[in-house]
């Protein structure tokens, strides 16, 4: 059986990649694969849709990069020797958002670009034209505007001498027209998330810290606010865990960090399984302003409360504080 012409491949965690020119392309897939020799044919890990921008005319579709990888359709006439590569929900022209979070970032020198592993889709790196790690880093939620484009063009199999005739469907930002090939996305194309405003890395401790209250009986007025961050930032607390206890009566998971030992953190759920005193842990969280006002059973008088607090474990309608969603914790 014949095979599609292709430069070179390389295998990656059991995954046969198409590498040019030395370049590992992490962000093509594996479509064929036959007796006489693997053969990988090159497939961005593209597109499924979660939604929908307008932006004037032009409408966004926003996803992650592990919700599209199932969108992308082989086809293969090994009479005609045609090879098309398809999106299934996506045409010629189209505009996609990628929104995703970074789980690790890398510069590398020798091909001068930045390999970023995204939450949605570990184990791959996505390649952006030079050194962006002062400006992004793990943990940071990120877009990435691009445009679908078809293509086509022909190669020859060294091997065989067949002339295969390729009708692709791709991301502009990431093709080279000229040499028919992929290329790391400009740096222009990757931004901050729009919905964040700044996001801080700190210890356990580091938030403790920077935790401040104050109270006035002469205005009836409780103020709790954050002495380094404020309404719509994130905040990433990066710590190990000290200690770790579940209980069967309260339905959480208790954590210490070793940064505060004998203050603790609650998780919803029993995560015992998973995590252990020693891991390297991230929560992440965000920053909200909330204000009310409360009756003093004892005084009877009314007092205001201005809190700045986490979304996540602040329940607005009974006004009390409440385990943290275990999705919001995971090893780094």
């Amino acid at each position: 059986m014949r095979d599609p012409p292709l430069d070179s491949i390389v295998q990656v965690k059991g995954k046969y990649l198409y590498e040019d020119k030395g370049l590992k392309k992490r962000g093509f897939v594996i479509m064929l694969r036959y007796h006489k020799i693997a053969t990988v044919v090159c497939v961005f890990l593209f597109l499924l849709s979660t939604g929908c921008l307008e932006n004037g005319n032009e409408k966004e579709n926003v996803l992650t990069l592990g919700e599209l990888q199932r969108d992308y359709n082989q086809e293969t006439d090994m009479e005609k020797l045609i090879l098309r590569e398809y999106f299934s929900s996506y045409d010629d022209g189209d505009t996609i958002v990628i929104r995703d979070t970074i789980n690790d970032i890398i510069y590398r020198e020798e091909t001068n670009d930045t390999g970023i592993e995204f939450i949605s889709l570990l184990g791959e790196k996505f390649s952006i034209k030079g050194d962006i790690t002062d400006e992004f880093m793990r943990g940071d939620d990120i877009e990435i505007k691009l445009h679908i484009i078809s293509v086509q063009y022909t190669k020859q199999d060294t091997t065989t001498g067949e002339i295969w005739t390729f009708n692709r469907e791709t991301l502009q930002e990431g093709w080279d027209s000229i040499n028919n090939t992929f290329i790391p996305i400009s740096q222009d194309n990757i931004n901050h998330a729009s919905y964040e405003k700044k996001k801080r890395v700190m210890t356990f401790q580091g938030f403790i810290e920077g935790y401040n209250q104050t109270y006035s009986n002469e205005s009836k007025k409780i103020i709790s606010e954050f002495l380094y961050l404020d309404e719509g930032d994130t905040l990433l607390i990066w710590d190990t865990l000290n200690n770790i206890t579940y209980g069967d009566a309260n339905g959480y998971t208790s954590i210490g960090f070793v940064s505060s030992p004998g203050t603790s953190f609650r998780i919803q759920g029993d995560i015992t399984d998973d995590y252990h005193t020693g891991d390297d842990v991230e929560i992440k969280l965000h920053i909200i302003k909330t204000t009310f006002t409360d009756v003093n059973p004892y005084t009877n008088e009314t007092w205001t409360y201005e809190i700045e607090t986490f979304k996540e474990i602040w329940d607005e309608e009974n006004r009390i504080y409440i385990p943290l969603p275990n999705e919001n914790i995971r090893h780094i």
